[in-house]
């Protein structure tokens, strides 16, 4: 029989991004052996079948009623990067442990397994096309660096639209009113931190939602600076109170906050910028809080908008060199014995949520 479970707005999200400052990384802290009953990394090059993997203990699990978290590639959306799949009080995770989310296994056959998916490619075969791979790795490396440093030049100019901001912020005001939006919340808890959103080899994507499982949509609108500043300021009452909470981050500044969702009354809280095609909802002006500030928003994202553009076009040349590459590991893969391999481990992994 299926085990009954609580719906959520969200089966899916990120963990890590390509931010301002480099690769940001929440792998360390959301897998944390001591909330895991077992862990599983996966390893291998590209194309090797971790992400197919990973989808097929996630369609398994799906199909037994279990609980599933995708964690969706940063660069890649269309590719998974680990998953989080819970039975009742048990809890195991599968993830990608190659770079730049590399995983040091601390507690092998105790608490961890590795999973070497490159034990059934021809090394040979894969050797032979060395020079082309080598020249596609410094490619892609290249393309890194430079839409990080577009990245950080859009980051310096959003930055400079908090700063101004920032003295002009009525704290004592933003409070009452958040105070007043958290009347119901009375269920103690701590926060999960995700992202909704990434900035990847296939432009800006946002993880989807399911309204339908929403009690409440709260869009943050105004000045958009204005907007993550008030949102953050929430996260930092919630977490004076205490309050149960998906946060989560933007990716540009991870310590900034695109939305926030409060469990207890299952209410959203985003950035009207990121509201896709949602139609319902209410709206917060966040300008209210900021009386004093000068709107000079246009004017910043006339620089704002073409860094990120020019970054996301970069990142696009990052990813084609990672398609290039991995169709020389599909070539060398045995892919019929890594078939017959993932359908035997697949089951004995789920068979650990049941014993």
């Amino acid at each position: 029989m299926k085990e009954k479970r609580a719906e959520s707005p969200f089966s899916s999200a990120f963990i890590s991004s390509n931010s301002r400052n480099g690769f940001y990384s929440l792998y360390d802290s959301v897998f944390d052996n001591q909330s895991f009953d077992r862990i599983f990394t996966l390893f291998g090059g590209p194309g090797t079948g971790k992400s197919t993997f990973l989808r097929g203990i996630s369609q398994k699990a799906r199909e037994r009623g279990y609980a599933v978290e995708e964690i969706l590639c940063s660069s890649d959306p269309a590719s998974l990067d680990a998953l989080i799949v819970t039975n009742g009080e048990k809890r195991i995770g599968v993830l990608d442990g190659t770079p730049p989310h590399g995983r040091i296994i601390t507690s092998p056959a105790v608490k961890e397994e590795l999973i070497d998916l490159g034990a059934f490619w021809d090394a040979k075969r894969i050797a032979f096309h060395k020079d082309k791979i080598l020249r596609l790795a410094a490619r892609k490396k290249l393309a890194y660096a430079r839409a990080y440093a577009l990245l950080s030049a859009f980051g310096s100019v959003w930055e400079e639209g908090n700063i101004a901001l920032l003295p002009c912020f009525d704290k004592e005001k933003a409070k009452r009113h958040i105070r007043h939006k958290l009347q119901a919340c009375k269920q103690k808890g701590t926060a999960t931190h995700r992202f909704m959103r990434a900035f990847s080899t296939h432009g800006e994507w946002r993880a989807p939602i399911d309204e339908e499982n929403l009690q409440g949509l709260l869009f943050i609108g105004g000045n958009q600076n204005a907007a993550e500043i008030y949102l953050t300021y929430f996260e930092k009452i919630l977490q004076e109170l205490s309050i149960e909470r998906t946060v989560f981050h933007s990716p540009l500044s991870p310590n900034s906050v695109d939305a926030i969702y409060l469990k207890e009354i299952k209410t959203l809280l985003i950035k009207e910028e990121l509201r896709g095609g949602s139609v319902g909802g209410r709206r917060i002006v966040a300008d209210r809080f900021f009386p004093a500030h000068a709107v000079i928003e246009k004017e910043r994202r006339a620089l704002t908008a073409p860094l990120l553009n020019t970054a996301l076009a970069v990142l696009k040349e990052a990813g084609e060199a990672h398609t290039a590459t991995e169709a020389y590991y599909i070539d060398g893969m045995d892919f019929e014995a890594l078939e017959a391999f993932c359908k035997q481990k697949i089951e004995s992994i789920l068979s650990l949520l049941t014993t």
